[in-house]
């Protein structure tokens, strides 16, 4: 019997993960031997592999239920390694600041997505980066981010991160902001600061998401 199309996308999902995990790091020099999966991560890939393996007899035996079990807990495994692989993509700690708390995510529930954030501090100053994938409001604000009209009303100002479009909001009064980037629909990246020294303090944070690796692993 033919995969399921949950099924292949879990594969597809998988595949993706593992080879984020075993890419050498650019500037990085490899000696003889390529980069090897970390224990925690090739066991995970073990425990993925055997649950797609056991999805896969119970179609093909017609247990819908154990198949529907089983292609559950590999999505879980799946998301746990997506979570790992977008945490090393929030943006470091600029000069003189700190990060207070490092990327973490909720991995209680699949179906609304994954939500991770990042807490950053440099004095009186403060900074959080959020990243949001696959969260059904993403569809509403990516909405209103193809309204430039409709952003610009709301006080936002368009500025450039690479090649992508961000949003920024600055309060001049109070020294605080957010500037907001959605990549394909399906991805926001966040920042919000307070009382920081300007925006561009907020637009130099911002640079530092690895906007490649985000995507790559997004399947974008």
């Amino acid at each position: 019997m033919s995969e399921t199309r949950s099924m292949m996308a879990l594969k597809k999902a998988h595949g993706v993960f593992a080879t984020l995990t075993t890419r050498p790091s650019k500037g990085i020099a490899i000696l003889a031997l390529p980069l090897a999966l970390s224990p925690v991560a090739a066991l995970a890939d073990q425990d993925i592999n055997a649950l797609l393996k056991n999805a896969q007899e119970a179609v093909d035996s017609g247990d819908w239920a154990t198949a529907k079990l089983d292609l559950q807990d590999a999505l879980k495994h799946v998301t746990d390694r997506q979570i790992d692989a977008m945490a090393a993509a929030f943006p470091p700690a600029q000069d003189g600041w700190e990060v207070t708390k490092e990327a973490s995510g909720d991995r209680s529930n699949v179906m609304t997505g994954v939500m991770m954030s990042q807490q950053y501090k440099k004095g009186d100053s403060t900074a959080k980066a959020e990243l949001s994938l696959d969260n059904p409001m993403l569809g509403m604000m990516s909405g209103m981010f193809n309204n430039p009209m409709l952003m610009q009303q709301q006080g936002f100002d368009r500025v450039r991160l690479g090649r992508e479009n961000a949003m920024l909001k600055w309060n001049e009064k109070n020294s605080s902001g957010e500037i907001t980037l959605i990549l394909g629909g399906r991805v926001m990246l966040k920042i919000e600061g307070k009382r920081l020294s300007s925006k561009d303090e907020l637009v130099n944070m911002a640079k530092g998401w690895k906007l490649s690796e985000i995507k790559d692993v997004a399947g974008i």
